[in-house]
């Protein structure tokens, strides 16, 4: 039996062993949502070919729910009779962002992530809610620092796509005619 011997030089070495570049690493693997507990291995598949008024899915994201982010239709303006002219009246149809318990309850979470300021708890919660939207912009602007404009643009792509799915079905028509206010 033949064994081959691994050598590392000391630059080598001092790469694996380096915290930033285990950060890195971590980062790369993490962020692709391959390994997602909540998918467990599946990806979006078919679901990305969906219909997004943002942004087109990747079939090589993790499959999720929308994390318990929703839309709705705040006010419609009605034309002339909408009374006196302010900054909203007049104007097409006004949405607003809602969210439920369990959006709240990551989002408790993602303020604890932000508190601790580690990057590793800020991508721990991102494999556990890969469509956080608070989550996902942050990740982003760790692997914006780091140099990962790849793994960046991932991020903010998947955050897009996630208000695309939990956007109203009148928002797409309403964006297209430039008569969509979205509050948050």
């Amino acid at each position: 039996m033949h064994f081959s011997t691994f050598m590392l030089n000391a630059p080598a070495l001092d790469w694996i062993l380096s915290p930033s570049s285990a950060l890195r690493l971590f980062v790369k693997t993490a962020l692709r949502g391959r390994h997602s507990p909540i998918s467990r291995g599946k990806e979006l598949g078919s679901l990305a070919k969906r219909r997004n008024v943002f942004m087109q899915g990747q079939e090589n994201w993790p499959l999720a729910t929308r994390g318990g982010l929703g839309m709705e239709v705040e006010r419609e303006s009605g034309g002339d009779d909408d009374g006196p002219s302010n900054s909203t009246s007049g104007f097409g149809k006004q949405y607003k962002i809602v969210h439920n318990s369990a959006y709240e309850n990551t989002q408790r979470q993602f303020r604890q992530a932000v508190e601790s300021m580690s990057a590793e708890a800020m991508i721990h919660l991102l494999v556990y809610n890969p469509y956080h939207i608070a989550t996902l912009l942050q990740v982003a602007e760790i692997a914006k620092h780091q140099g990962d404009h790849s793994a960046t643009g991932d991020q903010l792509e998947r955050a897009l796509f996630n208000f695309g799915r939990s956007a109203h079905s009148t928002v797409g028509v309403s964006v297209l005619e430039g008569q969509a206010k979205v509050k948050f």
